[in-house]
């Protein structure tokens, strides 16, 4: 079995988790390679925190500087 992305593995958990309430799924920015290793391996300990209950920290402190332009608000944000 080839390996997954990021998003068909979403789609599988929504899939899996509420089947009669999951319509439609929009995936914007994707790609349909498979993940590089190097990002596989930050992206479990994401999940982990995520799971934790810490998903505003990843927010802030991982996803926001590497997803967000420069400009002048995006510290605000």
């Amino acid at each position: 079995m080839a390996p997954q992305t990021i998003e068909q593995r979403i789609v599988r958990y929504g899939e899996r988790q509420t089947p009669a309430r999951v319509d439609r799924i929009a995936l914007l920015d994707t790609t349909p390679l498979a993940e590089a290793d190097a990002v596989k391996t930050r992206r479990g300990p994401q999940i982990d925190k995520v799971r934790a209950g810490r998903m505003a920290k990843v927010m802030r402190d991982e996803m926001k500087p590497n997803c967000l332009a420069d400009g002048p608000r995006k510290q605000a944000l």
